[in-house]
């Protein structure tokens, strides 16, 4: 089972709230320590109806706009129309600075943490950074050796209405760019299956020539024990003596019409006791 938000006590509290009550509720919520989003109670309808009752009344609502958005060197600026920061509440505000401001870079140096913070030493900043980390606000690392604090992520804190059209923009943006990115890898994955097949096909092409070479060769070796090219002397010459150059019709003549005649020969030849005997 989900365990409830602190917030949601207060917001039911906010319904029926009016005056100092209501001003005590908000009070109550800026201080909590486990509370650290505000937009959804500062858009309650209650709380808007008390906010524009007086101009006493519009001022918690604005510190609550503080808290929800803003950050400790907005609420110093306006100080003047805002209500006093309880020593609680002023460290809430100042772990919601440094929450944004971890948000915005992977690294934030202490002297930058110290100055929007308002404070004077390393050791108070490296508190509130331990403090935060517990918390579960930001998650990183503290680097006393180059005295700055590492981000690895952040907790959400409320976002503005302009925001997020901005946000949405962005991620539009963002989702071109990794449409375009997908494009391209599928472009690459079907350029590289057609040269995969077209490789295939020519292996193929390449054992099938090399299947009919083999073939070619074994009968080439086959017609030459056959015809007896080792044995018989070369056909003669234009000029009627041996040794002339055989010609392509010679050879081919060779090559198919002695095995023929060998092999007739050879059968009718008689064998063992058919022979003639001589002079007989």
């Amino acid at each position: 089972m989900t365990e409830a938000s602190p917030l949601e006590g207060f917001l039911a509290l906010a319904s029926s709230a009016t005056g100092k009550a209501m001003e005590h509720t908000i009070k109550q919520v800026i201080e909590h320590k486990g509370i650290f989003v505000f937009a959804e109670l500062l858009e309650h309808p209650s709380v808007q109806k008390f906010g524009s009752q007086s101009p006493e009344n519009r001022k918690w609502v604005d510190l609550l706009r503080v808290f929800a958005f803003g950050t400790l060197g907005d609420f110093r600026q306006s100080a003047s129309s805002l209500p006093p920061l309880s020593e609680s509440a002023e460290k809430k505000l100042k772990l919601l600075t440094l929450v944004s401001m971890a948000s915005r870079a992977r690294q934030v140096s202490y002297s930058d943490l110290r100055s929007s913070l308002c404070i004077s030493t390393d050791l108070e900043l490296e508190a509130l950074l331990i403090e935060a980390l517990y918390a579960e606000l930001i998650e990183g690392k503290l680097d006393q050796e180059a005295r700055c604090l590492d981000v690895t992520s952040t907790f959400g804190r409320d976002v503005r209405p302009e925001e997020i059209r901005e946000m949405r923009e962005f991620l539009s943006q963002w989702n071109k760019r990794t449409q375009a990115a997908l494009n391209a890898v599928q472009k690459t994955v079907e350029d590289q299956e057609g040269l995969h097949a077209k490789f295939t096909k020519t292996q193929k092409q390449a054992a099938e020539q090399a299947r009919k070479m083999k073939y070619f060769l074994r009968d080439r070796r086959s017609q030459d024990r056959g015809d007896g090219f080792g044995s018989h002397a070369p056909p003669p010459g234009p000029g009627g003596g041996g040794g002339g150059k055989l010609s392509m019709r010679d050879l081919q003549q060779n090559v198919r019409v002695k095995p023929i005649q060998s092999v007739m020969g050879d059968v009718m030849q008689p064998q063992g006791d058919d022979a003639p005997e001589a002079g007989g």
